[in-house]
This record gives C-alpha cells, structure tokens and sequence, in this order.
C-alpha cells in the first residue's frame, strides 16, 4: 500500500495523478498524460468526472469519485495561486460539483507534482483510513483512533505525530455521518482547519470512501521546474506591486475582510434578512466587518493569508471576548446567513456557530438556510443565536432531528412542512439578493453548480434585467478559468486573465492568446453541463425559488425583473 520514491518530485515537469482505491485499500501513482496537461482545478474535475464517472450513479455509492485537483500554478511563487479543487457528483444537487479552498495543502501538493488525488471505490467494511504523502511516495493505513473527532480534533492528533510543518485534509463528524451539507476542510498558514470546500456536500463523499483525513508533507522537495523562470518571476513581481498600491478595495479588504461587504450590501438593499424577506437588517452595525476590526483592537486577533503567497491577508483571525481564539476565515457569508438572514445580531454568538460549523465540517451557508427553515417551521425564533447553535450542536451529535438538519435546507423543508427555502437544484442560496443582485441571481439559477455565488458573483447593483444574463454567463466562463488555475478572484480580479496568460506561457513555454484562456473557462462550463444533463438536469432546473418573483423586496421594494421562462432559455 505504498509507492516508492522514485514516482515522486524528481525536479522534472512531469507531474502525477495519485489513484486511491478503496476497493482493494491500494494507492497507485500514474504519470499525468498530454491529455490533462492544460487543465487543472476545476477544469481537470470536469474531465476526469466527464471520462471515469458515471453521471446517474449514487452519489454515496462506490462508483462516484472525490477528486482533489491543483491549479496551474500550485507551488510556484505565483501570488494567491494554491487553492485546491474538491470534486465530485454532488449528494446535494445530484449533478457535478467542485467547491475550492484556500490553505496550505495546494502549495504543498504543487511541490509534489501532484496534479490530483483520485478517490475511488469503497471499503468492504466500515473502518476509518489515513493517506499520507510526502517526497518518498503515498500510502494509505487504518487509523481507528480517527473516527468521531471533530475537524479541530483530528488536525491536533496528526500535527503531533506528523508534526506542524505538514498540511492536513480532513472531514469533520458530518462527513463521517453522510450529511449533504458536510465539507472538507484544509488547514491554512496556522495549521487550523478553517478553510473548507463548503458547498455540495463533498465531505460526505469523502466519508463513504472512509477517508478521514489526508496529510501532506513535502519537506524536501525541489522548487517547482518552469520553462522561462526569469520571465515568471517578474510577472508576480509586477503584481505583488500593483496589489499592494492598491487604496481602494485592496485595503479595504486587507483591513476589514470579506466581511467589508455586510456594511456595503446592506446599504444596497441587498443583505438577506429573515430568509430573504428583507434587504436591509436593523442590526447590521453589530455584525459588520468594521466591528469586527474594533474588536481586534480590544482583544486581539489580526488578518492573515489563507495561503502562502498572498499578499493581501484579506481573512481574519477572530477571538472571544477573553481574547482567546475563537474561529478564523470568518468570512462575509457567515456574518449574513448565520446572521442577518437569521436576524442575529450577536457577532460572538455568530463567530460561536462558525467555529462549531468547522469543528463538524458543516457548510456555514447550507446550514445558515436550513436554520432559517427551522425558524419558518418554529423550532426557533429569528434573532435566537442560543437556539441556532443548539440545533448546529444537534447536527454534530447525530440526533435524529440533526440529521434531517444535516440533509441540507430542501430535505429539512420537505420534512418539516415549509415552502419557503431559499435553494437551486437542492442547494442551499448564499447571501447575495438576487432581486439587488440580478447578473448574480442569474448566475445563482443556471450554473451548473447549483446555488453558488463562487460560481459566477457579480457585484453590481446597477445592471438591469435585459443584461444580467450576459454578464453572468461572462463571469461563470471567468471563474471557471480561475477556479482551474488554483488563483484567488480577489488577487486576480479584473486584472486576472493578461496575468494568468502570461504566467501560463512562462511556466510552460507556451503561446496562448487571451481568447486560448477565454476558451478554457468556457470549456469547462461545457463539460460540466455535459454531465449535468447525463445526470438528468437540464435547463429546466435553472430556477429560483417563486417568491423571488412573486414578492418585492423592503425596503427598496426591488424586484427581479427577470422571468422564469427567460432562465430556462440560458444555454
């Protein structure tokens, strides 16, 4: 059950897939064909899911896959470059998903040469398995002691016996459990597990394979090889630079964070208050990234990067009012939908339920929604942060009520007698108002993702209806190159596709044209759609919850503007 030293980093540009199989509890290394040499991320999921999986299987059986994908640039110097992409067939939507991380095990499985972890199979007997893989090869062992531990548990077991340097890949209670909303979480720059591949439910898919956790180490390895390495480092050099002159939004999120935006779509109209009944919250100056900020200031806590080779630092380090440390990456949509759209205003309270989420590898947004379904159907008040997390604790304990909970908000919906729940194609809507938002309420409806603003988020209040598709289709293709090259949008941004061109050509001695990069976001949408409709959905999915057309929205009193009929004609 272990590969030798020779299948690793060599310092050549070959680069490997690591195949686990549960079936027979065998890891393999198989050298990354030509095939696969332009497509990483999100990209190298759709193929492989597109090649090896069966689009109608059973998301918990033995022939879905987990697949663990690097970007383009994992490893290199490349600023903010080494998100990792987790995919899969989605126990939440039944169609595709990839849902990607920050930390540190991008940058390490870069160094490696490995361009993915391929999970397949099951095990014959419900045991928990470790896989571990450093310069010397991968193998995979029993570790009993694993199973039940939370994510925070299980990450301190293994930093003491593999030690602080490694990074670690964990699934929390949830995942064990089989919750749809269950994610994987990564450990970032600290050695935490909070940051998570949230969305679809992959934690979960990760669990029925029996892999608890996957520990990276790559002490010892050469630096990644590139073809025109002089070339590569003066393009990061030029954007190291052009980010930190940045006085706009740059700093703005260096010192407030993604949770900058609370204050920002409030003032819009568009911060999803009491299941989306409101765009404004009453006590939104309790839960903004600025008070988080003057809370720093009294107890401590700073902003830090995600990832290694960033240089922005743009998520926040939170402790509790005795200055101890509470929860980190405790980002803009946990403040709205474990507040606001709960009508919480308890930003400890909040933080409270983010740690807990993390600890049982729950998705902050799927079960901020699925608790707004609980208070719809009266298991709790809006504003009653103690009852929140008392329901967050049932679905990390395994009661019988959480796990209908940790089925998500459709399942929990259809259980407990309630009609509005805020999904698309069974997952859970984050906290941007399409009825303010409309490109990102198109976005919300076709993407073949289901429910997700990482999909293709527009933050423009000012576009009408009449171009709202467009621009959601210009920025689903955009995020879909991003999200194959491991960058960050915010260190990218605008300024992402010239940047990702010319860093591609210089690694890789290549001649790409902008419009070769275009086409590889939009490649990937293709594909992904391709399975989708094998899975049995279609453009007859692409829908939003009818309230949304139905009710206008307070206090602006906006409505969507865009019909049904007109999201089921989007290709």
């Amino acid at each position: 059950m272990q590969i030798k030293q020779s299948q690793f980093n060599k310092g050549e540009e070959m680069k490997h897939f690591i195949r686990v199989n549960m079936d027979n509890l065998s890891v393999s290394s198989e050298e990354v064909s030509q095939e696969y040499a332009l497509l990483g991320g999100r990209g190298l999921i759709a193929r492989i899911m597109n090649q090896e999986v069966l689009p109608d299987c059973d998301p918990w059986g033995r022939h879905n896959k987990i697949i663990i994908a690097t970007g383009f640039f994992s490893g290199t110097s490349a600023l903010s470059s080494c998100r990792i992409s987790v995919g899969g067939k989605s126990p939440l939507t039944g169609g595709i998903k990839e849902a990607s991380s920050g930390g540190a095990a991008g940058n390490r499985l870069g160094r490696l040469g490995v361009k993915a972890i391929i999970c397949e199979g099951k095990p014959r007997e419900k045991k928990t398995y470790l896989i571990r893989l450093d310069r010397r090869g991968a193998e995979i062992r029993e570790d009993a002691a694993l199973a039940g531990l939370t994510n925070y548990e299980t990450v301190e077991r293994l930093h003491a016996q593999y030690g602080d340097k490694v990074a670690i890949i964990s699934i929390g209670k949830a995942g064990e459990m089989r919750y749809a909303n269950s994610t994987v979480a990564v450990t970032d720059a600290e050695g935490r597990p909070c940051r998570h591949a949230g969305r679809g439910g992959l934690g979960s898919v990760l669990g029925t394979k029996g892999i608890k956790a996957i520990v990276v180490d790559d002490e010892g390895t050469d630096p990644v090889p590139m073809k025109d390495e002089e070339t590569f480092k003066q393009i990061v050099k030029e954007h190291a630079k052009t980010l930190k002159e940045d006085k706009g939004l740059i700093l703005l999120l260096s010192t407030y964070g993604i949770a900058g935006a609370v204050n920002m779509n409030n003032e819009m109209g568009g911060l999803p208050t009491r299941n989306f009944r409101e765009g404004r919250f009453e006590g939104v100056e309790n839960i903004t990234g600025e008070r988080m900020a003057e809370l720093r200031e009294t107890r401590g806590g700073k902003m830090h990067a995600c990832m290694p080779t960033c240089v922005i630092g743009c998520s926040p380090i939170y402790h509790d009012k005795d200055g101890n440390y509470l929860t980190s990456g405790f980002e803009y949509e946990s403040h709205a939908m474990l507040g606001s759209n709960l009508g919480i205003d308890d930003l400890d309270g909040i933080a409270e339920m983010d740690r807990l989420c993390d600890e049982y590898g729950l998705d902050t947004i799927e079960t901020g929604a699925t608790l707004a379904v609980c208070a719809e159907a009266g298991l709790m008040d809006f504003g009653d942060s103690r009852k929140a997390k008392e329901l967050i604790n049932e679905m990390g304990q395994g009661s019988l009520m959480g796990r209908v909970l940790g089925q998500g908000a459709v399942i929990a919906g259809r259980v407990l007698g309630v009609s509005r729940v805020a999904a698309v194609k069974g997952q859970g809507m984050p906290a941007h108002e399409p009825r303010i938002f409309k490109a990102t309420g198109v976005t919300l409806a076709t993407s073949p993702m289901g429910a997700d603003h990482t999909a293709g988020l527009v933050f423009n209040p000012g576009i009408g209806p009449e171009e709202a598709v467009d621009i959601s289709l210009q920025a689903q293709a955009a995020t879909a190159l991003l999200d194959s090259t491991g960058c960050c949008s915010i260190s990218y941004g605008t300024l992402g596709l010239p940047i990702v061109k010319n860093l591609l050509n210089a690694q890789y001695g290549l001649e790409l044209t902008d419009q070769d990069v275009i086409d590889i976001g939009r490649n990937v949408l293709e594909e992904e759609k391709r399975f989708n409709r094998e899975a049995g959905i279609t453009e007859a999915h692409n829908r939003l919850p009818e309230f949304f057309f139905e009710e206008t929205l307070p206090p602006l009193n906006a409505s969507l503007g865009i019909t049904p009929e007109q999201l089921k004609e989007v290709k």
